[in-house]
C-alpha cells in the first residue's frame, strides 16, 4: 500500500499519492494547525490549505510540490478553526470558526483567494468541523453547541440544523457514501 503522507516534527510534510486525506492536524506551534488537501482522485493533490491560528488567523494555499505559498488572506475577523476543500473542484474551500463560516473561491492563475460569508440568519455558532457532501451542494458544519448545521453552497444560506444536540460539541463529521448518513465524532470521544 502506498504511503499517504509522511509527517515530521515541526510541520514538515512530504506528500505522496493518497486516496483521500481530508484534514490533518500538525503540531507546528503550541496549538494544532488545521490543514486540508484536495481530493487526490481528481489529480488535485498539488495544493494544501492551512489556517494560521490565533497568532495570524490567515488562510494560506500552498503548492505542495514546491512548498511555496500560492496566495493567502485573513480567514475572518474572528478565529477560524477548520478548513476543507470541495470534493469535485480544486477552486472551492470552506473555513469555519468562532461565529464565522466562509466559502472561498481559489484561482491559481491569478494567485487569489476570495471569501463569501455564509448567511446563517440569527444563529451564532462556533464551527469546529466542516464537510462537503459528495457533490458539493451542501456543507455540513459541526458546532461547539453540539448540533450540525446544513448550508447550501449555491446560495451560501443556512438550510437547517439537526434536531438532536450532541454533548460537548461535534468535533468531526464524515458521510457514509452508500446511504448519505452522517457520522459525527463528539467531544467526549463518542461516534
Amino acid at each position: 500500500m502506498p504511503e499517504c503522507a509522511t509527517v515530521q516534527y515541526r510541520g514538515l510534510a512530504s506528500i505522496s499519492p493518497f486516496s483521500r486525506l481530508t484534514v490533518l492536524w500538525l503540531t507546528t506551534r503550541p496549538h494544532p494547525t488545521p490543514l486540508s488537501f484536495p481530493p487526490c482522485a481528481l489529480g488535485l493533490s498539488s495544493f494544501l490549505a492551512s489556517l494560521g491560528g490565533q497568532d495570524d488567523n490567515n488562510l494560506v494555499v500552498w503548492n505542495a510540490e514546491t512548498g511555496k505559498a500560492v496566495c493567502g488572506s485573513p480567514a475572518s475577523q474572528d478565529l477560524s478553526l477548520t478548513v476543507a476543500w470541495a470534493n469535485t473542484s480544486d477552486d472551492t474551500l470552506v473555513t469555519g470558526g468562532n461565529y464565522n463560516l466562509r466559502v472561498w473561491s481559489f484561482s491559481e492563475e491569478i494567485r487569489k483567494i476570495r471569501p463569501m460569508d455564509c448567511n446563517l440568519g440569527k444563529l451564532r455558532r462556533v464551527v469546529l468541523s466542516v464537510l462537503f457532501d459528495e457533490d458539493d451542494s451542501v456543507v455540513y458544519c459541526g458546532t461547539s453547541t453540539g448540533d450540525v448545521m446544513k448550508v447550501l453552497i449555491s446560495t451560501k444560506n443556512y438550510s437547517g440544523c439537526t434536531p438532536t444536540k450532541f454533548g460537548k460539541g461535534v468535533c468531526c463529521i464524515s458521510q457514509v457514501s452508500a446511504t448519505g448518513d452522517l457520522l459525527v465524532g463528539i467531544g467526549d470521544g463518542t461516534v
